[in-house]
């Protein structure tokens, strides 16, 4: 209970204190063709009623104002949350990546607070430099390019990657096994041209959720870790999203943060890769330990994932969840165990030439999710078909399916079951193994199948 240094007693009075300033924002990353707004509101719970006043605000960097103002304000009682004024500012003039500091308190400076929001190029340009090249795959060009001594960073999709954890940007509080936070090496040369801590804030929230956490314990020795995850301390991994390295006769910067797609909509993510881009093209550029191709592969694949074949009786859900069985029946098709109707079923057939146990049925989203467990609903009015021994499987890739990590005994009863995994499970899907039977025949069948997400969600 001795105090760890993480705060002042001054800081922790910023936001915990009997009259509190309030800023009322949209959002905390900005491009430079828009203006920053904000409404400003004061939660009063100090020992009398707080007369009309004047509030002073000011957004800087640093020490340098960029804009700032008086706020005209009515009497605040007791108890009460009072609206004092709007704040709107033009961000024309950040001609940079920029973090600035809104401030709020009265005239004379009592009751004051803070907030950072961060500020982005509106339009970026990237130096033509032919020695650096992006790409999701390591194609014989690429390969080609790093043997002549070239810079390649290599930022793979996130059907290619070899996820170990989900990617959630979580207070420490809520994250049950998810990442904890991120460890930033802020001072590299690499994160020149964007403006971070050496921890997890607010700007790397988009970032973070356009990317895939994956294990860096097989890292040879001397590589750098630019970008570093905090995991659990239940699963205490070696973690990351960006790393570099020596390869073959080249240079490399792997990126498990998406820096192709979709970039006009993300210009956090735009603005990361154009200081790695800047970084990769300077002479600064000199990785230390190497990583082989082979190396390379045990983080993501080198190509880009083939499309899947079709399966039978596939269905897209209203997220772009997919479904197939082992087999089904006409009437009990394998999409209606995602319909939200627990009246349809999916059913397997229990003719003679049918096939037995175990039988399957996959369930696949669009992203990875992380899951505490799954409820089952079995068939209604039909206990022959009634599911006994059930091995649950998740996924990192959609793909590969590895051992269950859960062994179901589901019960004897026409009622809907919640199944708890051991710990949350960040995955593309559920496969369910059904080994076998409460009835006697050879056949088995799911009203609905409901994965619970982490937080309580259960809405496919």
């Amino acid at each position: 209970y001795e105090e760890k240094g993480y705060c002042t007693a001054k800081d922790f009075s910023l936001f915990n204190k009997p009259t509190l300033p309030l800023a009322m924002m949209d959002k905390r990353t900005f491009t430079s063709d828009e203006s920053f707004t904000a409404l400003v509101r004061v939660a009063h719970y100090g020992p009398a009623s707080l007369p009309a006043s004047r509030w002073k605000w000011s957004l800087s960097e640093g020490d340098q104002s960029v804009s700032k103002g008086i706020l005209e304000a009515k009497a605040i009682e007791v108890g009460e949350v009072g609206d004092i004024g709007s704040i709107s500012s033009s961000l024309k003039s950040i001609t940079k990546a920029t973090k600035l500091t809104l401030n709020v308190s009265l005239e004379d400076g009592r009751f004051p607070n803070c907030w950072e929001i961060w500020v982005y190029p509106a339009t970026l340009t990237e130096e033509k430099n032919g020695n650096v090249m992006i790409t999701r795959e390591i194609t014989p060009a690429i390969e080609a390019h790093l043997n002549a001594g070239g810079a390649v960073i290599f930022s793979p999709k996130k059907n290619q990657m070899r996820a170990v954890r989900g990617s959630l940007f979580e207070p420490t509080f809520w994250s049950g096994g998810s990442m904890f936070g991120l460890l930033i090496q802020d001072k590299h040369p690499a994160l020149l041209n964007f403006p971070t801590e050496d921890y997890k804030n607010m700007q790397w929230w988009e970032p973070i959720l356009s990317s895939s956490v994956i294990s860096t314990q097989a890292l040879p020795a001397g590589i750098t870790q630019i970008v570093q995850v905090v995991d659990s301390p239940y699963e205490c991994q070696k973690l990351g999203l960006v790393f570099e390295a020596l390869c073959g006769k080249g240079k490399l910067i792997f990126s498990a943060i998406d820096l192709i797609d979709t970039l006009e909509k993300r210009p956090v993510s735009r603005q990361l890769r154009y200081s790695l881009m800047s970084y990769a093209a300077s002479p600064t550029f000199n990785p230390k330990g190497s990583l082989s191709l082979k190396e390379l592969e045990s983080f993501a694949s080198l190509k880009a994932a083939p499309k899947q074949a079709a399966q039978p009786a596939q269905k897209q859900g209203k997220q772009g969840i997919s479904v197939y069985a082992s087999s089904e029946i006409k009437g009990g098709e394998a999409a209606n165990a995602i319909d939200g109707n627990r009246s349809t079923f999916w059913s397997t057939s229990s003719s003679d030439d049918a096939p037995g146990f175990p039988h399957e049925l996959t369930i696949q989203f669009n992203t990875l999710r992380q899951l505490d467990g799954v409820e089952l609903v079995p068939q209604p009015d039909n206990d022959q078909n009634l599911p006994q021994t059930i091995e649950v499987y998740t996924s990192s890739d959609g793909v590969s399916w590895g051992n269950s990590c859960l062994t179901i005994k589901f019960e004897n009863k026409l009622s809907a079951q919640k199944f708890i995994f051991t710990k949350p499970e960040t995955t593309m899907g559920i496969r369910l193994k059904i080994i076998g039977s409460h009835g006697k025949l050879k056949s088995t069948g799911l009203a609905e199948v409901i994965p619970i997400d982490q937080y309580g969600g259960q809405d496919l």
